[in-house]
């Protein structure tokens, strides 16, 4: 996977779960991605799997050597 495959992924996903979130930011940062949304659900505890989700992307995307 690419980073941006996995993105698109997790973006569908979110279109299911909370259709209208909006991206604020998407950016590398101290040798990862880090992923910023605002999202607006009927239950508050559909929050909790959704940060989990983006917690593991941005855990799986690291990469030291990125670090600048």
């Amino acid at each position: 996977y690419d980073w941006a495959k996995i993105i698109d992924e997790l973006l569908q996903e979110l279109e299911i779960i909370a259709p209208n979130y909006e991206i604020y930011q998407i950016k590398l940062k101290w040798g990862g991605i880090r992923i910023y949304l605002g999202l607006k659900l009927e239950n508050p505890n559909d929050y909790a799997p959704i940060q989990e989700e983006i917690y593991k992307i941005e855990k799986a995307l690291f990469n030291k050597n990125l670090i600048y």
